[in-house]
């Protein structure tokens, strides 16, 4: 043996469980037999509603392996075992909870039985984040070293394009605003790497699913106006509504001499749906400039339309919506 020669061994980092995460870890080795009858998986997680049910089953039986209650801080800590009767294909461990604002979520980690009887899974960590669309922040994802080396933070997977993570931090958030309606669940790998002579690295699967937020509808246009005459005209507007928006109270334009005009103005009740509507504008007063917009409202508040103005005329039965309809004579006598 050459005394010139120094052996060492470098330990893997420990990436440490998420505080806003649920947590679930396999506690067994890919490809154990199931017929062992001592597969179990942890969860972990204190995200939930005091002394609230909480679930973990497996799918697609479905079968309950646990049903308590969380704790008076939202925390649960269970342990549950994989039944022997699993039957080989692809199945999820679902969990339910319900988080402290009274949303309902679920939640759920893939697993696959193989013919052979043996269990597969993808990550033996996996965080479980249910995350408000329109949010760019994920989360703070950090690692201890044995060795109290330097970490260096990275992510990768089919969704990793989506994301920034800061290397010397672990601050997870996503490059742009996720849209439920667009895409409500993404996967990737959070990987915690030392910088040792031959690296280390602990890797946890990240699973963020999506939580639908109630919005304000979205007021796309006012409708021009028609059918002016002295004391009336005709408008409108467009909404948008989506799976998201929390359902119309009303709907309408509001008009004033002022610019801006609110609900707190004249305004009329046009229905709750979105889409096209059209509205008749009364109570007017001769040859007065009125501004107008359209509105929606729902019990986040009231939104508004651009701005569109018109100015009343002099007789109340004359109206023409373009001038191919002004009758020569007719028109003459009302301008006089």
């Amino acid at each position: 043996y050459s005394a010139g020669v120094n052996f060492s061994t470098n330990q893997p980092p420990i990436l440490q469980r998420l505080a806003n995460a649920i947590n679930v870890v396999f506690n067994f080795a890919r490809n154990s037999l199931l017929s062992a009858g001592n597969l179990t998986v942890r969860v972990t997680s204190s995200i939930f509603k005091a002394n609230t049910r909480f679930r973990i089953r497996l799918f697609s039986d479905p079968v309950t392996l646990a049903d308590i209650t969380t704790d008076g801080n939202g925390a649960i800590d269970q342990t549950v075992t994989l039944p022997l009767t699993i039957a080989p294909g692809s199945h999820n461990i679902v969990i339910d909870g319900i988080l402290p604002d009274g949303t309902a979520i679920q939640q759920q980690v893939p697993i696959t039985v193989n013919v052979d009887g043996t269990v597969t899974y993808v990550n033996t960590i996996n965080a479980l984040l249910p995350l408000n669309e329109n949010s760019t922040p994920v989360a703070t994802i950090t690692a201890t070293d044995p060795e109290s080396q330097p970490l260096f933070y990275s992510i990768d997977g089919t969704d990793a394009a989506l994301f920034d993570v800061y290397p010397a931090s672990g601050a997870l958030s996503f490059t742009h605003e996720p849209d439920y309606e667009l895409v409500n669940q993404y996967k990737l790998f959070f990987i915690a790497t030392d910088n040792g002579d031959y690296p280390k690295a602990d890797t946890v699967a990240v699973i963020i699913n999506l939580i639908n937020i109630l919005e304000l509808p979205v007021v796309t246009s006012t409708t021009a106006i028609t059918g002016i005459n002295s004391t009336s005209a005709t408008s409108g507007g467009s909404l948008t509504v989506d799976s998201d928006t929390t359902a119309l109270t009303t709907r309408g334009v509001c008009w004033s001499i002022a610019a801006n005009p609110t609900t707190a103005n004249s305004k009329t009740t046009d229905g709750t749906g979105g889409g096209n509507f059209s509205s008749h504008i009364t109570g007017l007063s001769p040859l007065t400039n009125y501004y107008v917009r359209a509105y929606a409202t729902n019990s986040l508040g009231t939104v508004y339309g651009p701005q569109v103005s018109f100015t009343t005329i002099n007789n109340a039965d004359i109206s023409y919506a373009t001038p191919q309809d002004y009758p020569l004579n007719t028109a003459i006598s009302a301008l006089s």
